[in-house]
Order: C-alpha cells, then structure tokens, then sequence
C-alpha cells in the first residue's frame, strides 16, 4: 500500500484471478494511519496488511495469519450486532461498491477493472442494483443543458437590449466621432505622403 500524491494504492495479492488494485482518490488517512503506526508487518511489502495473531509456536512466539473472508465476518457480525442492524456479510460490501460506482456513471469497463472482472463477464447484472429511479436521480445531478433555441436567444437580446440600450446607442455615437476622427487623420497623412 502507497499514496503517491494523488492516489492511495492497495494490491490485493489474493484473488480468485489475477491481483486487484484498489484505489481511494486522495490520501487514505485511517488506512495509512493503520499502516503506518499499528500494521504488524511495518514496511514489508510481502506481508498482509490486516493479520490476527491465532497463536503461539513451541518456543512461545506469536503466529500471525492474514485476515481473511471468515474473519472479516465475524468482525462484521459483531459490529451488525452492536449496531442493531441486519447482518452484512463482506461480498455485500462488494456489490454496494459495484452498484455505487455505476450510479455515479463510471463506465462498466473502469467497473469491471476495479472489481477484478474479465472484459466479457455478465457478473455487473448480478452485481448492479441500481433501478430507475436511480437512473433519474442520475439525470439530475448531471443537469444536462440544451442548447438555447433561436426564440430564447432573441428574447435574451431584446432584454439585454432595453437593459443597456442607452449605453448601446452612447458607444455608437462615440464609435461614429472616432471613424469621423480617424477618417480624417488617415486623409491628411495620405496626403502628406502623396507631396
């Protein structure tokens, strides 16, 4: 795990296929902060980042075992118990990530690619949850514009024009003097040239 200025950076080595990247837009403090002052295995690259001691060895020495799906349900069993909530299991996290991210209109590749899927897997269908309504919600968050019609821009004009119409007419008439006035500078240096 690393933050390069702009991401946070964490390589899930096990997976069902390939290594996962996983990245949190800016820094990750809590999961820094773990990393950086309660990891167990500070700094070595080769290690899990959440291990549980699960014993001792003949010489009294703790073993350590990588967390794993089992244990991050139990830790959420508890927490749901706590809480008073129904039970959440850690493959739901995943599919409110997955249906999070294709509400917020990250293409179904980026999707794919973040959640470890192959380019050609249907799994977004039973993963997505999103409805309708989402869909709307979607819509309008985005405020998409239409481009002004020719009738909505003669009216702007018009209301610009009795806004600032006496301004207009000020500028025009000054614009007239100074063509009059330049006109005449132009003639007279023309024919001092032409002497």
């Amino acid at each position: 795990m690393h933050y390069d200025g702009t991401f946070t950076r964490v390589t899930l080595w096990k997976s069902k296929s390939i290594p996962i990247e996983v990245i949190h837009t800016g820094r990750a403090e809590h999961l820094i902060l773990w990393s950086e002052t309660l990891q167990l295995f500070k700094g070595q690259e080769d290690k899990p980042l959440f291990a549980v001691q699960y014993g001792k060895d003949k010489e009294g020495k703790p073993i350590y075992k990588q967390v794993n799906d089992q244990y991050a349900h139990i830790i959420l069993k508890r927490i749901c118990k706590r809480a008073n909530i129904r039970h959440i299991k850690p493959h739901d996290l995943r599919h409110t990530k997955c249906t999070n991210m294709l509400k917020e209109g990250i293409p179904e590749t980026h999707v794919k690619t973040v959640l470890g899927f192959t380019k050609n897997t249907d799994m977004l269908k039973v993963y997505n949850y999103n409805k309708i309504k989402d869909y709307e919600e979607f819509l309008k968050a985005k405020k998409l514009e239409t481009p002004p019609t020719y009738e909505l821009l003669e009216k702007q004009k018009k209301t610009l024009e009795n806004e600032y119409g006496e301004q207009i007419k000020e500028i025009k008439q000054r614009l007239d003097e100074y063509s009059q006035i330049l006109g005449e500078f132009i003639k007279d240096k023309v024919g001092e040239i032409k002497k």
